[in-house]
């Protein structure tokens, strides 16, 4: 698979994660890509579709995530 982003282009395999916990929080067949070129991986929208609600900081470097 080959994806395309602001610092260039990435070539990977999709991969399904059977379970992710996060704190308190079981999330199962979680879709990823997984680069075979950077040390980078990727889990997309659909990942935080699977919360009632997610906020990010970038400035304080968190990400929340609410059931």
């Amino acid at each position: 698979m080959k994806t395309f982003g602001i610092g260039g282009s990435s070539n990977g395999k999709l991969v399904i994660i059977d379970e992710i916990k996060v704190g308190d929080f079981i999330v199962k067949n979680v879709v990823a890509k997984v680069s075979l070129d950077t040390n980078y991986s990727f889990m997309g929208i659909g990942f935080f579709y699977k919360f009632s609600d997610v906020s990010w900081s970038m400035k304080d470097e968190n990400i929340s995530f609410y059931k």
